[in-house]
C-alpha cells in the first residue's frame, strides 16, 4: 500500500507536464469552450426561449452556449425535440463565430486548475503516507512489545535445550 502511494508521489510532477501536454494538444478544443462560455442563454434572443424557459434551464445548470447539449436538454422538463433544436441551433451558429487563435498561449486559468488537482493530489497523498508511516510505527511497537513479553520463555526454552543438548551428548559420550 505504501509502495503505490509513494510511487503516486513520485509521479506527481510528471502527471503535471502531461496534463499541460494535453492541454497544448486541446488548445483549439479549451478555446472553443472559453469562446461558447461567454454566450449567456438568459442575454441571447432565441427563438420560443422566454425568460420562463431560460430560468428553468438555468434551474439545471444549462446558463451559457456551451451548457446546451442534447442530452442534457432532453433531461429539462418541457423541452422536446423542437425547442431542444432551437436551442442547438442558437449553439451551432455562436460557434460558426469562433476563430481559432494558434498562436494565443494556453489560458493561465487552465494551468492553474492543474496546479490545484496536483496540490490536491499531493495533500491527499501527505496524509495517505504520514497515516502509514503511523501504523508502521504501532506495528513495530506492538512488535517489539510482543518480542519482549515471549523474552522470557525463549530464554527458559533456550536453557531447556542447553540442557538437552548436554544430556545427549553425556549419553553417547
Amino acid at each position: 500500500m505504501l509502495a503505490g502511494l509513494r510511487r503516486e508521489w513520485d509521479i506527481l510532477p510528471s502527471k503535471r507536464v502531461a496534463r499541460i501536454s494535453e492541454l497544448e494538444r486541446n488548445r483549439r478544443q479549451a478555446q472553443l469552450h472559453r469562446f461558447l462560455d461567454n454566450f449567456e442563454i438568459s442575454s441571447a434572443k432565441i427563438e420560443s426561449i422566454g425568460p420562463g424557459k431560460k430560468q428553468v434551464l438555468e434551474s439545471y445548470g444549462i446558463e451559457t452556449a456551451l451548457d446546451v447539449e442534447r442530452n442534457k436538454l432532453y433531461s429539462v422538463p418541457g423541452f422536446g425535440p423542437k425547442t431542444a433544436q432551437k436551442l442547438l441551433n442558437w449553439r451551432k451558429s455562436v460557434e460558426a463565430r469562433f476563430v481559432f487563435d494558434p498562436s494565443r498561449a494556453i489560458d493561465p486559468r487552465d494551468i492553474a486548475q492543474i496546479d490545484q488537482d496536483i496540490l490536491g493530489d499531493r495533500k491527499r497523498l501527505q496524509g495517505a503516507l504520514v497515516l502509514g508511516l503511523e501504523q508502521l510505527k504501532q506495528t513495530r511497537a506492538q512488535i517489539l512489545a510482543a518480542r519482549e513479553h515471549s523474552r522470557p520463555e525463549m530464554e527458559r526454552l533456550r536453557l531447556v535445550l542447553d540442557q538437552s543438548s548436554a544430556n545427549v551428548a553425556a549419553i553417547s559420550g
